[in-house]
């Protein structure tokens, strides 16, 4: 009673704390005006019922003073410049570089062993150009520019020699997606076909009105860490294959003239195994690889070997042979078999007119069996070659090589 009754006279004696005790009403649940009779009610508060929280458009607060302050925009930085070295720092910076034979007759030319080299120490996630090979067509826009931000979905193929992977990249502000072929700088001295196969894209004697058609678009040749990249466009934009004796005839009879669009450009593949003919979603057709390729129209300079009449010939036969088509494999067999067995009977003969020639009674000879007219047009496989070409397409048939690039980048 003694403590109550002192608040109560210093309440008397200051009536500003008194006021200051008594809470300002605070909207709540408890306050809410009711709606045709019915209550209305607020989200529940925290907060006990006769606590006043401080409103936030209070205009002595500090929050609405730092709201409606005005803009001051910040000073002006002075621009940075960049200093000038002390001459004892520059030379002894040009003491520490070897800068090697720099007469005007040793300067390497673009594309020289000591210049790939020395311009494969780039970042992993760049693809310098090199003036190897200048894009045409839908690609003109890339010609002279880099590949950057480059970034590996899938590898295709690993080989000491070439490797092949898909990848993404971005090249004059484009991103695209496409397959790196990649020439390993270290295995330089063995590289097999590749100044022949860029000569083949490059000229319009050869590939390059073929390309989009039946062989793949050359996107541009760059320079990485350790190797030459060729970047090409992908076969098709989600899913290929390679070529099968399973699938449908109308894509072997695609595949076919494809081949033959080739040889009518005097352009023999030279490595026509199915792995090398790609079969795209929309049924198209790319062939690839041509480092073995030869041609009617030679080139020594680039290592472009003269194809014969021949060879044209065996090759659509070989292709035929391993897309099975039109029943072209069992009658390729049937024919080498006959040829085999005809010859085991000639040489029978032989033998007895060897014996027969030396006194020996050996009853009728029948005569020798004359090679038929057909084969002597179109001649039997050579059985090695024949079983060689089997065996591979044994190893291969049972899982076809498919390729889908956007399945692997969702999974």
């Amino acid at each position: 009673m003694t403590l109550a009754r002192q608040q109560i006279s210093q309440s008397e004696a200051d009536p500003t704390l008194l006021v200051s005790r008594i809470s300002s009403p605070s909207p709540s649940c408890h306050d809410e005006k009711s709606v045709n009779g019915l209550p209305t009610y607020a989200a529940p508060s925290i907060f006990p019922r006769d606590y006043n929280v401080p409103s936030c458009i209070d205009h002595t607060s500090q929050f609405f003073e730092l709201l409606t302050a005005p803009y001051h925009p910040p000073a002006s930085l002075s621009p940075l410049r960049r200093a000038t070295p002390r001459q004892e720092d520059a030379e002894r910076c040009a003491a520490m570089v070897d800068w090697g034979d720099t007469d005007e007759d040793s300067t390497p030319q673009e594309g020289s062993s000591s210049t790939l080299q020395r311009e494969s120490s780039l970042p992993e996630s760049s693809a310098k150009d090199i003036s190897i090979y200048v894009p045409h067509g839908p690609y003109a826009w890339a010609a002279g520019e880099d590949i950057q931000q480059t970034e590996t979905l899938l590898s295709l193929r690993q080989g000491s020699m070439c490797s092949a992977y898909i990848q993404t990249g971005v090249i004059a502000g484009r991103k695209i997606t496409f397959i790196s072929r990649r020439w390993n700088l270290d295995k330089q001295a063995d590289w097999i076909g590749f100044d022949s196969e860029m000569a083949l894209y490059s000229s319009e004697q050869y590939l390059k009105p073929l390309q989009g058609v039946i062989v793949p678009r050359i996107i541009g040749v760059h320079i990485l860490p350790g190797a030459i990249s060729i970047a090409m466009e992908l076969p098709h934009q989600s899913f290929w294959m390679e070529a099968s004796p399973t699938m449908p005839d109308v894509l072997k009879e695609r595949a076919m003239q494809g081949l033959e669009m080739l040889h009518s450009r005097g352009i023999l593949h030279g490595d026509i195994e199915l792995r090398h003919v790609l079969i795209g979603g929309d049924g198209a057709v790319t062939f690839i690889d041509f480092q073995l390729s030869r041609s009617t129209n030679p080139d020594e300079s680039v290592g472009l070997e003269k194809a014969e009449d021949e060879e044209f010939r065996f090759e659509k036969r070989l292709l035929a042979f391993k897309l099975d088509l039109h029943g072209a494999r069992a009658s390729e067999i049937q024919k080498t078999e006959a040829f085999v067995q005809r010859t085991k009977r000639n040489k029978r003969r032989d033998a007895l007119w060897r014996r027969r020639s030396h006194g020996a009674r050996t009853g009728y000879i029948p005569p020798y069996e004359e090679e038929p007219d057909e084969e002597k047009i179109v001649p039997p496989v050579h059985p090695h070659d024949l079983q060689d070409t089997v065996d591979e397409e044994f190893r291969r048939s049972p899982n076809t090589r498919r390729c889908s690039w956007t399945e692997h980048r969702r999974r």
